[in-house]
């Protein structure tokens, strides 16, 4: 098989492949309770959501963060790199009411990935 050939059908391997994550819908989950924060930069906390999985999520949310955090993560799945899955989190204002450690962040859709207990 010519080199040319081989990359032909990488790209279009590729394209197949993202024009298919491109085309699902993403629904953020909900999150129902605070667990657990660290003290960072990022000032990330760990939420159970409806799916009783834990996330972490970061806080400083700006639309360009989320997305190009969401994007990093995304990308690196389709890639098989060894990244935790990405995942929209919504932070209802019920929640952030009644939890005094989440007094300081907005409510709304926040990036979080997939907690793994024996990743640290």
């Amino acid at each position: 098989m010519s080199n040319f050939n081989y990359q032909e059908k990488n790209q279009k391997k590729w394209r197949e492949q993202l024009e298919s994550e491109i085309a699902k819908p993403i629904q953020p989950l909900k999150a129902i309770e605070y667990t657990k924060s660290w003290r960072t930069k990022s000032e990330p906390i760990l939420l159970e959501c409806e799916d009783n999985q834990d996330y972490v999520v970061k806080t400083q949310r700006s639309d360009r963060q989320i997305i190009n955090d969401q994007l990093v993560g995304r990308l690196g799945k389709l890639l098989d790199a060894p990244v935790g899955e990405p995942k929209l989190i919504d932070i209802p204002e019920e929640l952030i009411d009644y939890t005094p450690n989440l007094k300081n962040i907005s409510p709304g859709i926040a990036h979080g990935t997939l907690w793994r207990k024996d990743s640290l």
